[in-house]
C-alpha cells in the first residue's frame, strides 16, 4: 500500500503527549496530503480532538488567530458580538470595546484548542518564514501541542528561508506519493451513476496509466478530468463504446489533454496545431508546439497528433476543450467521421504487433501467424493497422525472427496492396487528403503510436497512399457529380460541403469541380438568378473563390470557372438584355476569380 511508512509514523506521533516537536508533510498540490492527514487523524479520535487550519491567504498575526478559530462557534458568536459591541460603544463614545472583548474571548479559545494542529496551505501564506515558524513553534515548545504542518515546498515563494528556518521547529519530515489505488474509488463514487462512471469503473488500469505518464502526482487534476470525461462518455451512443480500442484511445487522449491543460502545460490555443506533424518528432521543436510534443512523448497509445486517424479530432477537440460542450449529435457525428468506431477488441492485432516484445515464447509463432494472415489473406483491411503490421513484421524479419527474407517480405506486401486497391479492399483517401493515419515525411502514425520509417517501410508506406490516392481519383467523378446534385437542390447543404473544417471533410481545399459537368452546372446557377437568388449565389461564389490559391493543382478548376462564366453570359443573353445587365451587376459584386492567365502571370 503506498504511504504505507508515512501512515505508521504519523499514528506513532499522534500518540505522543509531549513530541516538542512538528512533524512536515511536503508533497505536491494536489496528491492528496490533506485528505491523507485528515484520514489518518480522525481514524481513532473525534474531529473536535483535531482542529485543521489553513493558512491560505493570512497575512499578519491577526489573520493567523482568526484562522486558527474560523469554524469553531464560539468564534462566530464573538465575530458577532464584536460588531454589535463597537457598534454601540462608539455611540456612547467609548472607543471599540467590542472587538477589545473579542481579543480577549479569543485568547480564551486559543488556549482550550486540541491537542492536534494540522497547519495547511504554508507555502501560500505571505507571512515571513521565520514570524509564521515563531508563531507555531508556541504551540509546540509551551503549549505542548501535536503539530503537523502541510506544505509543497517546491511552490513556496521563500523556499530557501523556510527550509532553512524549520529546522528548529521540526522534528521529522514525511513524504507522500499521490495514492490513486485510494484516490480512485472515491472521484468514482461522487459521480451518478452512468454510462461514464461504469466505464471507467471498468477501466480503473486505463486510468492509472494515462496517470502515471502524465508525469506529475496531482489527484486533483485527475479528479476533474475523470469528472469531466464521464459527462462526455455518458452522451456517446452505446454502439460506439463496441469499438473498444477507440474507446480506450479517445478516453486516454480525453484525460492526458484535460489535464495538460488545467496543469498549464499546454493552451487551448495550442490545440488548433495539434495537426501539425512536428507534434511527432523526437528532436527540438519550435516553443509554441513544446508542450503538445512532450505530451506525445508521455503518453503512448493517446491520440495527441491529431492526423486524419485521430479519435479525437480538432474539430471535437475545439468543442470540448475551446467551447466546453459539444452537443450529443455533433459528438456522435465527429467520432463516427473518424473512421475508427468499427467493433472491435480493447487489445487488437495491430496493437498486439507493435508490442510484441511483450509476449511469452511460446505466443510469438501465432502472433505471427495473425499477422501474416491480416497482410496476405485479409479484405477489406484498415490502412493504419496494415501498416503497424507490416512495420512489426519488418521488424521481427530484422532481429532474424522470420524465414522470408526481408526483400521477399516487402516485395511480397507491395504486391498485396496494389492487389487491395484494385479490389476494393482499401479505404479511399477521402477528400484526397484524408488517410486515416498519419503520414509526414518518414514519420508514420496511427493509433497513439508512430515510427521513422526505413527505406523498406518508407516504401510501403509510400505505396500505401499512392494506393489510397488513386482509388479517389476513381472515385471524383463520382463525388463531383452528388456535389452538382447537391448544389442543385439546397445551398445551405452546398456552402457547408465547400467551407473550411478543421479536419479537412469538406472540398474547401480540394480541387474538383472541373469534373463537373458546366452545362448543367450553368443550368443551376442561370435557375437561382431567374428565380430572384441572387445573393445566396453570390454568397456561394465568394465562398467557391475563397478556396483557391496559385498552386498548380487549381488551375484546372480555375479555368472551368473561366467557362462557367461564359456559360452564364451565354444563357443571360438567351433571356434578355435585362437578365444580361443583372447578371453583370452578379459579376460586379460577387465574381472575384482570377482567370488562369493572371494566375500564370502571378
Amino acid at each position: 500500500m503506498a504511504n504505507k511508512i508515512a501512515k505508521g509514523a504519523l499514528k506513532s506521533y499522534l500518540k505522543m503527549k509531549n513530541p516538542g516537536y512538528a512533524i512536515l508533510l511536503d508533497a505536491p498540490w494536489g496528491a492528496g496530503k490533506t485528505h491523507f492527514v485528515k484520514e489518518v487523524c480522525f481514524e481513532d479520535v473525534n474531529e473536535n480532538a483535531v482542529r485543521y487550519v489553513s493558512l491560505n491567504g493570512v497575512s499578519d498575526d491577526l489573520a493567523f488567530r482568526r484562522a486558527l478559530l474560523k469554524d469553531s462557534l464560539e468564534a462566530s458568536l464573538a465575530k458577532r458580538g464584536a460588531i454589535f459591541g463597537d457598534f454601540l460603544s462608539r455611540k456612547l463614545k467609548l472607543g471599540d470595546l467590542g472587538s477589545l472583548a473579542r481579543d480577549f474571548l479569543e485568547e480564551r479559545l486559543i488556549a482550550s484548542l486540541p491537542m492536534t494542529l494540522i497547519f495547511d496551505d504554508i507555502e501560500r501564506c505571505s507571512i515571513e518564514p521565520q514570524q509564521l515558524l515563531g508563531l507555531i513553534n508556541d504551540f509546540v515548545e509551551h503549549k505542548d501541542k501535536r503539530v503537523i504542518l502541510l506544505v509543497h515546498s517546491e511552490e513556496h515563494d521563500r523556499k530557501d528561508a523556510f527550509l532553512k528556518r524549520k529546522e528548529k521547529l521540526i522534528g521529522r519530515t514525511l513524504k507522500i506519493e499521490a495514492d490513486l489505488d485510494v484516490a480512485l474509488p472515491s472521484f468514482l463514487a461522487a459521480m451518478d451513476d452512468s454510462r461514464g462512471r461504469k466505464y471507467l469503473h471498468e477501466h480503473k488500469k486505463l486510468i492509472s496509466s494515462v496517470f502515471e505518464q502524465s508525469g506529475h502526482q496531482n489527484l486533483r487534476l485527475l479528479r476533474n478530468a475523470l469528472r469531466d470525461c464521464s459527462l462526455v462518455l455518458d452522451r456517446i451512443e452505446e454502439e460506439l463504446f463496441l469499438a473498444k480500442e477507440p474507446t480506450a484511445r479517445f478516453v486516454s487522449t480525453f484525460l492526458a489533454l484535460s489535464m495538460a491543460l488545467a496543469k498549464g502545460e499546454i493552451t487551448t490555443q495550442a490545440l488548433d496545431r495539434r495537426d501539425s506533424w512536428k507534434i511527432a518528432v523526437s528532436g527540438e521543436v519550435e516553443e509554441d508546439l513544446r508542450g503538445l510534443n512532450e505530451l506525445f512523448k508521455r503518453h503512448e497509445g493517446a491520440d495527441i497528433y491529431a492526423h486524419s486517424g485521430s479519435v479525437l479530432s480538432k474539430a471535437l477537440c475545439e468543442l470540448l476543450f475551446v467551447k466546453g460542450h459539444a452537443e450529443t449529435e455533433a459528438l456522435n457525428d465527429l467520432l463516427k467521421s473518424t473512421r475508427q468506431f468499427d467493433p472491435q477488441d480493447e487489445n487488437p492485432l495491430w496493437k498486439r504487433i507493435v508490442h510484441w516484445g511483450d509476449f511469452a515464447w511460446d505466443e510469438l509463432e501465432e502472433l505471427v501467424a495473425q499477422g501474416e494472415d491480416y497482410l496476405f489473406e485479409a479484405s477489406p483491411v484498415e490502412a493504419g493497422p496494415y501498416l503497424h503490421i507490416a512495420d512489426g513484421l519488418l521488424r521481427i524479419e530484422s532481429y532474424g525472427g522470420l524465414q522470408t527474407s526481408r526483400k521477399e517480405l516487402v516485395a511480397k506486401i507491395l504486391q498485396r496492396i496494389e492487389f487491395l486497391a484494385g479490389s476494393g479492399g482499401l479505404p479511399t483517401a477521402e477528400m484526397g487528403r484524408r488517410l486515416g493515419w498519419g503520414k509526414r515525411g518518414n514519420h508514420f502514425s496511427f493509433g497513439g503510436y508512430g515510427c521513422d520509417a526505413n527505406a523498406d517501410f518508407l516504401e510501403i508506406m509510400n505505396a500505401m497512399s499512392a494506393a489510397q490516392l488513386s482509388i479517389y481519383e476513381g472515385e471524383k467523378g463520382e463525388q463531383a457529380k452528388k456535389l452538382a446534385e447537391c448544389f442543385g437542390s439546397d445551398l445551405s447543404s452546398f456552402l457547408l460541403a465547400i467551407s473550411y473544417a478543421q479536419d479537412d471533410t469538406t472540398f474547401y481545399r480540394v480541387p474538383i469541380f472541373h469534373e463537373i459537368d458546366v452545362d448543367g452546372f450553368s443550368q443551376s446557377c442561370l435557375e437561382y438568378l431567374e428565380n430572384g437568388q441572387g445573393n445566396a449565389l453570390g454568397q456561394v461564389f465568394e465562398k467557391l473563390v475563397e478556396r483557391h490559391n496559385n498552386n498548380e493543382e487549381w488551375q484546372p478548376e480555375i479555368k472551368w470557372f473561366c467557362l462557367l462564366r461564359a456559360k452564364l453570359e451565354e444563357g443571360a443573353i438567351h433571356h434578355s438584355n435585362l437578365a444580361r445587365a443583372q447578371l453583370e451587376l452578379f459579376f460586379r459584386y460577387h465574381w472575384k476569380f482570377a482567370s488562369p492567365e493572371k494566375d500564370k502571370a502571378g
